[in-house]
């Protein structure tokens, strides 16, 4: 992963033994700020199928747009991670996959 001056792009591998469907990822933070008193960025396309085994990288902006990013005066800043997701074979039933990144912007 790494945080940009204007994203957030994440790399993510499918090992889970099945096909999947990445149907949305967002990332929250005191860090960001979405022009709107938001603290929120977010993928702009959903459906992307990961095949078993495949990876994908993931740029994580607002709107489409660049993620506006805040100046906490902290050397790091921590990211919330939600990965929303269905298996290929099963995309009536979503799954979310949470977690937390810890990162300086570079």
């Amino acid at each position: 992963f790494s945080v940009t001056p204007s994203s957030i792009i994440l790399i993510l591998q499918n090992g889970a033994g099945r096909d999947m469907v990445v149907t949305s990822i967002g990332a929250s933070s005191q860090a960001l700020g979405d022009g709107s008193g938001g603290q929120s960025c977010s993928t702009a396309a959903g459906n992307i199928t990961l095949r078993n085994g495949a990876s994908n990288t993931f740029t994580l902006s607002t709107g489409g747009a660049a993620c506006t990013f805040v100046d906490t005066g902290r050397d790091k800043n921590r990211y919330n991670i939600s990965l929303s997701y269905a298996w290929l074979d099963s995309r009536t039933i979503t799954h979310t996959a949470n977690g937390e990144l810890l990162a300086k912007r570079s």
